[in-house]
């Protein structure tokens, strides 16, 4: 997968600018009744994908529920030459989208196929795309988006959230990897940060023990209301002080000086001054120095 033109990481919808992006924000629909389309307005709404209109729900597999869905008929422009294509046929494409009461959701996308019939154009057929839905993707943007929040927010391992979504790990990871990296590139995740979580964690049970263990940092200062952040911030081979203060070193100018705690497996160490030196020379001290008090994570 070519990770800069994946379509997880691009604003799925059309919006002015500046305007917030979320992701998993639905088609703005309000129904009280199917309507008198060919569609029905209630499971549209309940879908939530603007542009794509429910055909059919199957749920005699209580593993799964998959959804029949379509586009409206609309005129197709050919990719090649901008002639006007005609509708040939259609194709069933499976996509793999947000889970629903407590089961995988499959969409069968029936795309249409158009034809152009330009004899000096060399484009013969296409199918349709649409935003929510990247070409050769095997998951929604929104899926991706609800993915990448899962491991994020909710400290859910991948293999769970693949579970949930119907598909293999490979999957899921491939799809979140690059949401994950434009976030470790954002300097603006830094803002904030007064007090910073470092714990270790074994990712895996085989290899060399150097191998084994990541350092984790986590944002754990306190919002308005007292409550900690618990945001990770990123994860780092290695679990020596060295590997802290790499860490700490290689982030923007203006973060460690900003740093005036540090959070140990649930102690919060207060640093006594707020300066570069001093906070480089604890963690290559695993913390053994310098420290005036500690105080609970959770008072």
């Amino acid at each position: 997968m070519n990770h800069s033109n994946s379509a997880c990481v691009l604003p799925a919808a059309p919006r002015k600018p500046d305007a917030p992006f979320h992701p998993d924000a639905a088609a703005n629909l309000v129904a009280d009744s199917c309507g008198a389309g060919p569609w029905c307005n209630l499971a549209d709404a309940l879908l939530g994908l603007e542009g794509l209109h429910v055909l059919e729900v199957d749920r005699r597999d209580p593993a799964r529920l998959v959804v029949a869905i379509e586009t409206p008929e609309r005129t197709a422009w050919c990719r090649g030459c901008g002639a006007q294509a005609r509708s040939h046929a259609r194709r069933s494409v499976p996509i793999h989208d947000i889970p629903a009461h407590g089961s995988p959701v499959i969409l069968h996308w029936r795309k249409r196929v158009f034809r152009c019939h330009e004899k000096q154009c060399a484009m013969v057929t296409f199918t349709e795309e649409h935003h929510r839905i990247g070409p050769r993707e095997k998951l929604t943007v929104r899926a991706c988006h609800w993915a990448h929040e899962q491991l994020k927010k909710q400290d859910i391992a991948v293999s769970a959230i693949a579970r949930q979504l119907g598909v293999d790990w490979h999957t899921v990871w491939d799809n979140i990897k690059p949401l994950a990296e434009l976030e470790l590139a954002d300097p603006k995740r830094l803002e904030g940060v007064t007090t910073l979580g470092v714990d270790e964690h074994i990712w895996k049970h085989t290899g060399f023990p150097n191998d084994r263990v990541l350092t984790g940092f986590v944002d754990h200062t306190r919002d308005a209301m007292g409550r900690i952040r618990a945001r990770l911030l990123d994860l780092v081979p290695g679990r020596s002080g060295k590997a802290y203060a790499d860490w700490l070193k290689a982030q923007p100018e203006g973060f460690r000086p900003g740093i005036r705690g540090l959070d140990m497996g649930g102690r919060i160490e207060v640093i006594r001054l707020n300066s570069q030196m001093f906070l480089d020379g604890i963690l290559e001290d695993q913390l053994g120095a310098g420290v005036v008090g500690t105080a609970d994570a959770k008072s």
